[in-house]
């Protein structure tokens, strides 16, 4: 499992940004901030990886917490039997943010 707390403190998404490095150069780059580090990378794919780390590490949060909401509600059932139709309409409620 990752340790996301690890994390703490890093370079917001919207500072990220992708570049092609230019005609003459196939490569393409990663830059945060208005001046800083420019990490030049081979493929565009990486440079787009990197910059969206951010929002990945928020989907894992957001996805821990619903595993944990989700588990807990089983805990709660586990004294009656729930239908699976009943367990998946709340588990798409959970995903859109919205209560049962």
């Amino acid at each position: 499992m990752i340790d996301t707390d690890k994390y703490t403190g890093h370079t917001p998404a919207d500072q990220w940004t992708t570049y092609k490095m230019g005609a003459d150069n196939p490569h393409h780059a990663v830059r945060f901030g208005e001046q800083g580090l420019d990490l030049e990378l081979k493929f565009g794919a990486d440079a787009r990886l990197i910059a969206d780390a951010p929002l990945l590490l928020a989907e894992i949060k957001r996805l821990r917490k619903l595993m944990c909401t989700v588990w807990d509600k089983a805990q709660w059932c586990n004294h009656e039997p729930i239908e699976m139709d009943e367990a998946l309409s709340y588990i798409a409620c959970l995903l859109k943010g919205e209560e049962m």
